[in-house]
């Protein structure tokens, strides 16, 4: 039986309420999103518009140098 197989990928930084799907890549559970953006259908009901951020209860945020409707 073999038990050194090299298959669980690692992510120095962690993945918050993510999972590390490769190395350095975090990803949602069950999702293509990525991990920071995880758990944003239950605080933003409504999504976050332009690429935009949910960052806590129907609170959306540009990302980095954007600003506009989010």
């Amino acid at each position: 039986q073999t038990t050194n197989l090299c298959i669980i990928p690692i992510c120095p930084a962690g993945c918050g309420t993510g999972q590390c799907v490769q190395p350095n890549k975090c990803m949602c559970a069950g999702s293509k999103r990525p991990s920071s953006q995880c758990g944003d259908d239950d605080q933003c009901k409504g999504g976050c518009l332009n690429g935009g951020r949910c960052i806590g209860q129907d609170r959306c945020t540009c990302s980095y140098g954007y600003t506009g409707q989010n």
